[in-house]
């Protein structure tokens, strides 16, 4: 058994991920074809559940019996002149290597600036030039020094020996995973003492990179976030994603990560359901990508190298990278996406990170939905969008509108503008034009409607069109255009009457059309006054009561609601109102019927003059026009 264990901790753990765990799903799931579940109702997360579960398993056994303290590990290399005693050697490549436990990092100077080091007595410095061990230096051990912004190594009781400035070391204190790092270098005139009783010093280093790595069983790991974490992504259509992971050990202490894209297709157990659609393992030691197609895994190909396949999707290691910051890594992927069919539903995005004693076990990251782009088109909008009012005869008048194209999928080609005849419309009745005639992309043209001396009485809307050269249409429609020459006429029913109560049925007949009328009052006084008075106002659709000084209106609701408004001489409104036409009827009906329920107060007896008064949205009024008498008991 221990042999067995010693044979795993020889294979890393991301090894064990990218080949153990899918074994093991195969196993337990019964596949035979590829990794998909199609005679239950297993639901994706399901299956990925069973992962981490593998995952921890394997974790235990390997950390039970190989477990560890924690251990620092320092490394400085680069390309470096300079002597071994007398011997001098020439851009040689060479690296500086510390194990060191984090327990022994203090700061050498805790009342002033930070600068943090591990103790010298208790590390040990290999020194090695073109990849050949030369010997152990004892005493000498890696720093930073948070004010000057640099990390490096020095020997106890002589001057810094190499550094490596970059702001990032303003707040690394040496207990996490860093790097590398790189920037400016500094080599000292300061032998390192070995303990073969030879002595190295550098007169001149290029390239230097500084790299701290923590391995221990106290880090804790999370996934962090995924850029862009939903969208739309065409079938065939590159899209770059941004992974980041955390490690409280520092992210180098991270050894690898998997990133599963899954294909829901038209549900759990149908053909296009996948959810091992784009697998890919990041391997951080090598810096390298693989992915999971046919039920195996693809060699590694180190980033910056060729494309892969997965089942569903193609990984362009050119554009990927790996970067890290402090206790952060993030893993850069363009993927282009390539499924049989194309997907209704959002695909899910999970990911999972591991070091040598933990995971994250896999967390859900994200969506993206994989389906064509739309096609380019565009829409049209007009505004204003209210009545507009125009007058018939020999003097023309205009209205204009501000007329936008809206594009969307990428159009950008050149539309045309021109009034859309309907309905038999006489093409002479008004005079239409676009300033400017033709815009490309996104724009705007003002049109203008003018009458002429065809124009009638009328109320229409007035359709227009734009269109491509390829005859690709769009068709927009102004708001509703009155053209009249008269105000409303006005009458009321009952003419005469007695009563403490009464419908009073107000009508006003526009020569265009009913919904031509923008307001109807109605006043029942001794006289023409709205002071002291039943003093009613209502634009067709609501009722309004004046108060006693017939300073401000009292809202009493839509007409044949349950709603009332009371002042002293009356109370207004309730379910026996109502208002015709209907505004949604056609063809145009010429007359606005008013039903208002009133019930007169005692203190309003006597006989009372009624009033009505209407105008329309070509700002024509009637004035207040008398048309009935009514006695108040």
């Amino acid at each position: 058994m221990v042999r067995f264990v010693e044979s795993l901790r020889i294979t890393s753990l991301a090894e064990i991920s990218r080949q153990f765990i899918p074994q093991v799903i195969f196993l337990t799931t019964g596949l035979e074809n590829r990794p998909k579940i199609s005679n239950n109702d297993q639901a994706i997360d399901d299956i990925m559940r069973n992962y981490p579960k593998t995952i921890s398993i394997t974790l235990f056994l390997l950390t039970t019996a190989i477990a560890s303290a924690d251990q620092m590990t320092y490394t400085i290399s680069g390309t470096g002149s300079g002597y071994v005693d007398a011997q001098p050697f020439t851009n040689a490549t060479f690296t500086l290597t510390e194990f060191a436990d984090p327990a022994t990092i203090t700061n050498q100077t805790p009342s002033g600036p930070a600068a943090y080091s591990t103790q010298p007595s208790k590390q040990t410095l290999w020194v090695a030039l073109n990849s050949v061990t030369i010997s152990a230096a004892t005493n000498a051990t890696a720093f930073v020094n948070q004010t000057t912004s640099t990390a490096g190594i020095w020997q106890a009781g002589q001057p810094e020996i190499l550094t490596v400035a970059n702001p990032v070391f303003g707040n690394y204190d040496l207990s996490t995973g860093i790097g590398p790092v790189s920037g400016t270098t500094f080599a000292y005139a300061s032998p390192i003492a070995l303990e073969n009783g030879q002595s190295i010093r550098f007169t001149s280093v290029s390239g230097v990179t500084f790299t701290a790595h923590r391995e221990g069983n106290g880090s804790q790991l999370s996934t962090v976030s995924m850029t862009p974490s939903s969208g739309n992504v065409a079938p065939g259509a590159s899209q770059t994603y941004t992974f980041v992971f955390a490690d409280t050990l520092g992210a180098t202490d991270l050894q690898g990560a998997d990133i599963l894209f899954q294909n829901p297709g038209q549900g759990n157990g149908s053909s296009t359901y996948d959810p091992v659609a784009c697998w890919v393992y990041v391997n951080l030691a090598t810096k390298s990508l693989s992915t999971y197609s046919n039920q195996k895994w693809s060699a590694a190909v180190p980033i910056g190298g060729s494309t892969l396949q997965g089942n569903e999707c193609i990984v362009n290691t050119a554009g990927a990278a790996i970067s890290t910051n402090q206790n952060q890594l993030s893993i850069t992927l363009p993927v282009t996406f390539n499924p049989p069919a194309s997907a209704t539903l959002p695909w899910t995005v999970q990911a999972v990170a591991f070091n040598q004693n933990a995971s994250t076990e896999y967390q859900k990251m994200g969506t993206v939905t994989v389906a064509p782009a739309a096609q380019p088109s565009f829409t049209l909008t007009a505004t204003p969008n209210g009545p507009q009012a125009l007058a018939p005869g020999p003097t023309p008048t205009s209205v204009s509108y501000t007329v936008n194209v809206v594009p969307s999928g990428g159009f950008n080609d050149e539309v045309t503008f021109s009034r859309l005849l309907v309905n038999n419309q006489d093409p002479n009745e008004f005079a239409v034009s676009f300033n400017p005639p033709t815009v490309t992309g996104a724009g705007s043209t003002t049109m203008t409607i003018s009458t002429t001396a065809s124009s009638l009485p009328i109320s229409t809307y007035m359709p227009f069109l734009a269109k491509t050269g390829s005859g690709y249409w769009a068709q927009g429609q102004t708001g509703k255009i009155f053209v009249t020459n008269a105000a409303p006429a006005v009458a009321v029913s009952p003419g005469a009457g007695t009563g403490a109560s009464q419908t009073i049925r107000v009508t006003a007949t526009d020569p265009a059309d009913a919904l031509d009328i923008s307001g109807v009052n109605l006043l029942i006084a001794p006289t023409l006054d709205g002071r002291n008075a039943c003093w009613i106002y209502s634009d067709g659709r609501g009722l309004w009561l004046a108060t006693d000084d017939g300073m401000s209106w009292m809202y009493a609701g839509a007409l044949g609601s349950s709603t009332v408004a009371t002042n002293s001489q009356c109370t207004i409104g309730g379910p026996s109102g109502s208002v015709t036409p209907d505004p949604k009827q056609t063809p145009p009906i010429q007359t606005l019927t008013l039903a208002i329920p009133v019930a007169f107060r005692p203190q309003f007896a006597g006989g009372k003059t009624v009033y009505v008064r209407a105008s329309n949205f070509a700002a024509l009024d009637s004035g207040y026009q008398t048309v009935g008498t009514w006695s108040v008991p």
